[in-house]
């Protein structure tokens, strides 16, 4: 997988990557640690793979992408993407995500027809683990058409959502799914969800929509 990409407007397609990743630092991914978008130009992530384990020591963890971060004027496109890996896992300490583990910027972000297929494993305290995304500081998150199916087991007894562990509530969620066994939460976890491990809800914005979707 490539560690960092820091683009302009720019179609990342039909790729994959089927080793082993392990770092010791935060934003690590099986197919991208780090994905800073900060043109006015719009960039996609179309029909892309990850398979092997993925290990990271810190935040934002994730089987295709470790940190989404869009800072510019345009959105990023994550669709048609998936991480499998039902014999192995996506381990990091906090920030955790089947698909992707941190999601950050003020401008749209969509994930489309995405899935993860694995174990997610969180081992920080009070970490955000999710099926597919484990953290979305994001204001203007939309996950379309996506699930997750497997394990999700977060020794550090934070925030764990079957589909996301945290995000707010300008985000949407419809004809999603989540299908999570839920493993070693701890005696005292901050917020377990099937779909949504925690909604930041702010009165001033707008209520998040969650349409067709389950656990």
């Amino acid at each position: 997988g490539s560690a960092t990409m820091s683009l302009g407007s720019s179609t990342i397609q039909n790729s994959y990557a089927t080793g082993v990743v392990t770092g010791d630092a935060s934003n690590v991914g099986g197919f991208i640690g780090y994905l800073r978008q900060q043109s006015s130009s719009p960039t996609t992530l179309n029909n892309n793979y990850a398979t092997g384990s993925v290990t990271g020591v810190g935040d934002s963890v994730g089987g295709l992408a470790g940190l989404v971060l869009n800072l510019s004027s345009s959105s990023v496109m994550i669709s048609g993407n998936h991480y499998d890996n039902q014999s192995g896992s996506v381990t990091g300490d906090y920030n955790v995500g089947g698909l992707i583990g941190n999601i950050q910027g003020n401008q749209l972000v969509t994930t489309e027809k995405n899935y993860a297929k694995t174990k997610v494993i969180g081992t920080g305290i009070d970490g955000d683990i999710g099926g597919l995304v484990g953290y979305s500081g994001n204001s203007k998150l939309n996950i379309d058409q996506s699930y997750f199916e497997g394990t999700i087991d977060n020794n550090g007894a934070g925030l764990t959502g079957g589909l996301v562990g945290e995000m707010y509530s300008t985000s949407w969620i419809r004809d999603s799914y989540a299908k999570a066994t839920f493993l070693n939460l701890g005696s005292t976890p901050s917020g377990v969800g099937g779909l949504i491990g925690k909604i930041n809800y702010d009165a001033n914005q707008e209520d998040p929509f969650i349409i067709n979707s389950y656990s």
